[in-house]
């Protein structure tokens, strides 16, 4: 939730670039943005959560403030919240005093050991030093543009920063060709030359003395590795899992937290994070329809099972294309716009009274095996681990774009032999962090910009126990299944899937028959026009009747249009809509994705949001500036 911007060059290189950053990361959350400046040093946070939980902290007189913020969300214990509340005597949100409170005591370790999806800012006037701390997993992406005059410009957002530095014009070609290619921009890259990402799990520091900023060397204090212990068996690993997700549930579901919504699909991630909530009669549960379907009725009998409220949120025939233009401004074009699937929401969020969202991204990703090469055997479809290819999960399209002496974009070359578990763990830690570059980005980014999402799957108990699991466990979803087993009782487990509408418990024959069954019915059930038995449309429909979308993808805009052309192979741009079909609508997606963002960054508000002059005041409540 929300962004950041630290601006470390002296006030005169500043300008007037800095009330243009605001203005734009007002327009991208909507929400109050805080504003702190010195002659040394500028800081912006937008703030779209509650204040009294999540804004940030100013302690001290001045030339002794200390400065606290957060972009992102952290997880403590119930008793440290209660009496971060209970304490009027300092302001600031309640998080950020419970930080700078452990920063006081021991210093930059106590940044290293939060928990969750974040970047945390120390600013200490009197030491004349300045913090930064990127999350364990690179949920939160941190972005530096090292090559401005009078210092480095930080920020969560690579528009926002692209705007306070002044290149909005200097963009990076093979970036944008690999979000073509692949879905994704190659860390650390971004679509701005100067601009690239920091490395996640880095703790810097920066001291101010002979009227400039130097920065210490950087501390990485996390390191994914392999800890496989033949020793342990598996279903001790699944023990392991549940009790760390049921921790790493409850700490971001407390009462304290508020009303918290549960994106429900009726699969095995949605299905744990509803079973372990700490307050589950407080909370609701929901699901995106286009009509009642399959998904919809087994996460409406997963939530009941659970003691969950549940509720399905209908979308409208263009749901997607109203929310495009401001998904890819938000997403600042990473993110492919086919999942784009919460921006529509905020209305319902404001008329639940939703203060805490929380979905099961990511869980596939660490403990499903979705980042291997795999091939399924023929009759009952049981994954294998295959020889390792550039293309894992989303398609690739190599050929959409042009070529010059240098290789495609993000394409590496296949390699072969047998693969131990040690490189499998290794060819996972590549492809799977920053967990921020993986190909359904966009509704994470969207979600942790403008709602109050935590990430789940981010927790540090998490990540220690997938350094336990063996990559081949947790194909055919072996080591999470087993993980429901232990966890659940009989009447959620007799529950079946959505994914293929076996039970949790079912073997792999019973698991077979059915998958073939579900796919007959989903062949047969894309014929009838728009809406899917999962969670989302069909596409390919969709994007054929879609007046919006076709308007949209033929509206011209010669700056947009003219950077696509010299990037994409001929033709390509011409096509219409109708003209992409099967595997290529994802290209489509990515290319309606990339026109949007170049045509509409950070230029104008949100699609049908209110004016500057009529939103909340630039300044939050508790801003200091000198």
């Amino acid at each position: 939730m929300g962004d950041f911007l630290l601006d470390l060059r002296e006030q005169s290189r500043r300008g007037t670039s800095l009330d243009a950053a605001a203005d734009a990361m007002r327009t991208l959350s909507g929400a109050a943005v805080f504003r702190f400046e010195t002659p040394q040093m500028a800081l912006l946070l937008s703030v779209p959560g509650r204040p009294d939980l999540w804004s940030p902290a100013v302690h001290g007189r001045e030339g002794h403030r200390v400065v606290t913020g957060l972009a992102g969300r952290v997880a403590f214990e119930e008793i440290q919240w209660r009496e971060a509340l209970a304490d009027r005597r300092k302001d600031g949100g309640a998080a950020c005093r419970i930080v700078a409170e452990q920063f006081r005591q021991r210093g930059m370790a106590a940044l290293e050991e939060l928990n969750g999806n974040f970047a945390a800012i120390v600013f200490d006037e009197a030491a004349g030093s300045c913090h930064l701390v990127t999350d364990r997993a690179g949920v939160l992406l941190c972005y530096a543009n090292r090559k401005c005059p009078g210092g480095s410009v930080m920020s969560s957002h690579p528009d926002l920063l692209a705007t306070a530095t002044g290149i909005r014009d200097d963009l990076d070609e093979d970036s944008l060709k690999a979000f073509i290619v692949t879905g994704g921009v190659p860390f650390p890259g971004s679509y701005y030359r100067p601009i690239r990402a920091l490395p996640w799990a880095t703790a810097y520091r920066f001291s101010f003395g002979n009227g400039r900023w130097t920065e210490d060397a950087p501390h990485r204090y996390f390191e994914p590795t392999p800890r496989f212990d033949p020793a342990v068996r598996d279903g001790d690993l699944a023990e392991e899992l549940a009790d760390a997700l049921h921790h790493a549930t409850r700490l971001r579901s407390l009462p304290v937290l508020g009303t918290t919504a549960v994106g429900a699909s009726g699969g095995m991630d949605s299905r744990a994070i509803l079973s372990f909530l700490a307050d589950a009669k407080s909370a609701v549960a929901f699901t995106l329809v286009d009509e009642p379907n399959l998904e919809s009725r087994i996460a409406g009998k997963v939530a009941e099972a659970a003691g969950v409220r549940h509720t399905l949120v209908r979308r409208s025939f263009d749901y997607y294309g109203e929310a495009a233009e401001e998904g890819a401004r938000i997403g600042a074009g990473t993110g492919c716009l086919a999942s784009n699937h919460f921006l529509g929401l905020r209305d319902w969020f404001a008329k639940e009274g939703v203060d805490n969202f929380l979905t099961g991204c990511y869980c596939d990703y660490l403990f499903k095996g979705l980042a291997l090469n795999t091939h399924e055997s023929r009759w009952l479809r049981r994954q294998q681990v295959t020889t390792p290819a550039p293309e894992f999960y989303r398609p690739r399209f190599p050929r959409a774009v042009r070529r010059d002496s240098r290789d495609r974009p993000g394409e590496t070359r296949p390699g072969a032999g047998t693969w131990s578990e040690d490189e499998l763990f290794a060819i996972e830690c590549e492809r799977v962090f920053p967990l921020a570059g993986e190909g359904d980005c966009a509704q994470r980014m969207v979600s942790q910009r403008i709602f109050p999402w935590y990430a789940v799957m981010a927790d540090t108990g998490l990540l220690s126990v997938f350094e336990r699991i063996r990559p081949s466990a947790k194909l055919n979803g072996g080591i999470f299944r087993e993980m429901l087993r232990v966890a659940c009782d009989a009447r959620m487990l007799r529950i079946p899937t959505s994914n293929n509408g076996a039970p949790v418990t079912a073997g792999p024959l019973v698991t077979a028959t059915h998958r073939y069954r579900s796919a007959l019915l989903n062949r047969w059930n894309s014929r009838r026009g728009m809406v899917s038995r999962g969670s989302w449309p069909n596409w390919e429909h969709y994007l054929r009747t879609s007046k919006l979308v076709r308007d949209q993808w033929e509206q011209t805009d010669r700056e947009a249009a003219g950077i696509l052309e010299a990037l994409v192979a001929p033709g390509i741009v011409q096509r219409p809509v109708s003209a992409f079909h099967g595997r290529e609508v994802e290209l489509f997606q990515r290319l309606w994705t990339l026109k949007l963002w170049l045509g509409n960054r950070l230029s104008a508000g949100p699609s049908g949001a209110a004016s500057a002059e009529t939103r909340e005041p630039l300044e939050a409540p508790g801003v200091c500036r000198t």
